[in-house]
């Protein structure tokens, strides 16, 4: 079973290599969209950082969260990370945290799977 586990990571390590190019292009769209979301004039928010998820992370969260007995493919266990690529919005004051929470609600919709752009 170790090394059925130890095998399916690497599977996983695999695959994520072979999408660093996608990945790379996701996280400048979504920080380019985020950018242009809060340069609104008035706002509080400091600066946009991104970052995609590392070898190093991706495999100790594989191994944490056991994805070797939920998933039979690796592919499937990347589908279902939802911190591949984070976003972090940095503000002036903790007390603007909730004003920028709030707007980026009215770009976003909730439909059955997730978040999407209104």
């Amino acid at each position: 079973m170790e090394l059925e586990m130890f095998s399916f990571i690497e599977s996983v390590i695999e695959e994520y290599d072979m999408h660093q190019a996608t990945y790379a292009y996701a996280e400048n769209t979504i920080r380019s969209y985020f950018e242009s979301i809060c340069a609104v004039p008035g706002t509080s928010v400091v600066s946009v950082h991104t970052r995609i998820k590392t070898r190093e992370s991706l495999r100790e969260k594989l191994l944490r969260n056991k994805f070797y007995l939920h998933f039979d493919h690796p592919r499937d266990a990347l589908m279902y990370l939802s911190d591949l690529v984070g976003v972090t919005i940095e503000c002036q004051f903790i007390r603007n945290e909730a004003e920028i929470y709030n707007s980026l609600f009215h770009h976003f919709k909730i439909d059955g799977s997730g978040f999407s752009k209104s």
